[in-house]
């Protein structure tokens, strides 16, 4: 089957054991995108020998998360093997640290973190990411959400966003909802 998946690291997985499992795995390192002049990001492309499967290993500054994105045929049966071999993140931990979280920071990064995981539609995800979007107590965290979908670009945020940029309290939670909509949109949502 071909498909895309998600896997989140464990803060403690270094880069080094990646590239060993990967290798384990008979997958090869194709290319690097080191830092940009401004520090964000790493990115490593490994695939198999037929090229029918590619792993991209990302080191997001913006989120301060390492994921796995991996595509193509039997790429269920490679997610599987890398989860036993590597310290993960299941879905069911991410969402409840989201709502168990007890700081700022804990919430923040677990919805960095969930963001991460899921490239492809998630109801449960939207869900908890429109209400963290649209709490009013902690505008902090409400505009961390918004980044978060604005990092998955899922078109079912758009009216949630632009909600959120026509009528919230903060002037800051709306701005940032204008900018994800023209991340998300492009140009055409300037008004």
């Amino acid at each position: 089957m071909n498909s895309n998946h998600c896997i989140v690291l464990m803060p403690e997985v270094a880069r080094t054991e990646v590239q060993s499992a990967l290798a384990l795995l008979g997958l090869t390192h194709h290319h690097t995108w080191e830092q940009d002049a401004a520090g964000e990001g790493y990115e490593e492309v490994w695939t198999n020998s037929a090229r029918d499967i590619a792993v991209n290993y990302v080191e997001s500054r913006l989120f301060n998360v390492a994921y796995l994105t991996i595509r193509g045929e039997r790429s269920d049966a490679l997610c599987a093997d890398i989860e036993i071999m590597l310290r993960v993140f299941s879905p069911s931990e991410l969402l409840d640290a989201v709502r168990a979280g007890k700081t700022h920071n804990e919430r923040v990064q677990a919805l960095s973190k969930l963001a991460a995981m899921f490239p492809s539609y998630d109801e449960q995800t939207y869900r908890v990411f429109v209400a963290a979007a649209t709490q009013h107590e902690n505008t902090l965290l409400q505009e961390a959400a918004i980044n978060a979908m604005g990092y998955r670009g899922w078109p079912q945020y758009i009216p949630v966003l632009e909600a959120i940029a026509a009528g919230d309290p903060s002037e800051s939670v709306r701005n940032r909802a204008v900018l994800t909509l023209i991340h998300v949109i492009g140009e055409k949502f300037v008004k």
